[in-house]
């Protein structure tokens, strides 16, 4: 059942192009504001320090495909690095879903859903969030929208050039980050689910499978070589619980910027409002086979992706927001659509309403809520940088403050301190990078030493160090810059 045109297809060009500004003000907003934290600057760390070549074989040993950092690469050549050029690029992928998801929505249901989930992905904080990280998360959404827009030419047309390009989608997107999987799989089980009425299409679909199987053996090594390392490895992320899949919808809307406290009445109104909402568009779709059959793909797209990560998790963490980006394309289309044939005795309007104001909320914390920032390692490393002598050395008791250092702090006499029992990457790794590193031994040697603590990660380890300093070396100077402990040493006497 499609949508009737009016006034929504009259205006919809003049009112996609305001929500396209609105999505890019929303992520220009601030953009440098917040210091690159550890992945941020892991990703320049590849795109900065590496070669093509290094980056094609992951001498950065990232869990992740190299598309992204060969782009951002290739960016930061034309225009430096800095905290707002890093950014640019994911922003430009976040700002371009906008009219694609428009595209899939007038597509799938009319220009009232088009536009409706145009404007959900430009407001989105989640969306906003990712849009000023230097990480691939919009890109890896901005090519799932794309594959979808290609995926429904193709089972539609049946032409070769929709087949192409909706192939060379895959091709990038299993080149941006492995997750892109789940989405070919939610492809093919809706195919399957569909047989009688796609079975017609099982050669272009194996052509595509084979192709994009013979695209990705480049790659395959690399990608068993280090699955194996996270295998094998005693990865950061926990086993998630059947909650899980609810928070992790409620996040792919407001984001992490809105405050704990909220986080249970928010859940509520938003599930509610999907409830009620798949509700009502099932009764719609009961004598429309069209209307069922998109329906059916959007929930494969949202559900099938979360509840894949789910079960793997139970032997093997996967299971992470960003990564399950892929889910947002097809959460947003459902929900526009909910909201687009609402009427006024449904609650789906007042319930969308309710939301709103939490997105508000969210987007007023990501900007202006200190508490909810990444660390201010910019502002630590100018503190240091202002009062730095001859002599001097900087040190780091963990690699969340040491690598994104080394875009702020000047290269000279500035080391990480080996001996994390978790340290992420190995030392050859971090040297690669431009790094040093050293241990309390080889500071020997210099006047005075500028200890950085973050403690991010390996927490007990770094406090023993920092004990260790006290007990050994008088304090000379002591600070905190948002969590971020400086604390300042005279390595000429011993403690």
């Amino acid at each position: 059942m499609k949508e009737s045109a009016g006034l929504w297809q009259r205006y919809s060009t003049w009112l996609l192009l305001l929500i396209v500004l609105l999505g890019t003000a929303l992520r220009f907003f601030h953009l440098g504001t917040q210091s690159l934290w550890y992945d941020e600057a892991f990703s320049l760390a590849i795109a900065d320090r590496l070669t093509l070549k290094e980056i094609l074989t992951n001498q950065g040993h990232s869990t992740h495909p190299p598309l992204y950092y060969l782009l951002l690469h290739a960016w930061i050549r034309v225009v430096g690095v800095n905290d707002f050029t890093t950014r640019v690029p994911s922003l430009l992928a976040g700002v371009l879903t906008i009219p694609l998801i428009y595209l899939n929505g007038r597509k799938l249901f009319g220009p009232r859903t088009g536009l409706w989930s145009a404007l959900f992905v430009a407001v989105f904080p989640f969306h906003v969030y990712y849009a000023q990280e230097a990480r691939m998360y919009t890109l890896l959404a901005l090519l799932t929208t794309l594959s979808l827009w290609f995926f429904l030419r193709a089972i539609e047309r049946n032409r070769r050039t929709a087949w192409g390009s909706y192939w060379l989608c895959l091709v990038l997107g299993i080149y941006t980050h492995y997750f892109i999987a789940f989405v070919i799989l939610v492809y093919h089980l809706y195919l399957v689910l569909h047989w009688r009425r796609y079975r017609h299409l099982w050669r272009p679909v194996l052509i595509t499978d084979v192709l994009l199987l013979i695209a990705f053996l480049p790659q395959a090594a690399i990608f068993v070589r280090e699955s194996q390392v996270v295998l094998s490895s005693s990865y950061w992320l926990g086993k998630p619980s059947p909650l899980a899949l609810f928070t992790t919808i409620y996040f792919f809307v407001v984001s992490y910027t809105v405050p704990r406290r909220l986080t249970g009445i928010g859940l509520f109104v938003l599930l509610s409002w999907l409830a009620i909402g798949l509700y009502e568009i099932s009764l719609q779709a009961r004598r429309d086979h069209t209307l069922r059959r998109h329906l059916a793909l959007l929930n494969l797209g949202v559900f099938l992706p979360l509840f894949s990560a789910l079960a793997i998790s139970q032997i093997k963490p996967i299971f992470l927001e960003r990564t399950l980006i892929v889910c947002t394309p097809f959460l947003v289309l459902l929900l526009a659509r909910t909201l687009s044939v609402s009427h006024l005795r449904s609650p789906v309007p007042y319930l969308a309403g309710a939301l709103g104001v939490f997105v508000v909320i969210s987007l007023f914390h990501l900007y202006f809520d200190p508490t909810m920032h990444k660390p201010p390692i910019r502002q630590a490393a100018e503190q240091i940088n202002a009062e730095f002598a001859e002599g001097d050395v900087v040190l780091h008791t963990g690699v969340g403050s040491f690598l994104p250092f080394l875009f702020y702090q000047p290269p000279a006499e500035h080391y990480l301190l080996w001996g994390d029992p978790d340290p992420r990457l190995g030392a050859a790794t971090y040297e690669l990078f431009g790094g040093k590193i050293a241990t309390r031994e080889t500071i020997a040697g210099h006047r005075r030493l500028w200890l950085v603590v973050m403690l991010d990660h390996s927490v007990k380890y770094q406090q023993d160090q920092v004990r260790w300093f006290d007990d050994h070396f008088p304090l000379i100077e002591d600070s905190n810059v948002g969590g971020i402990l400086i604390r300042l040493y005279d390595l000429s006497k011993s403690g």
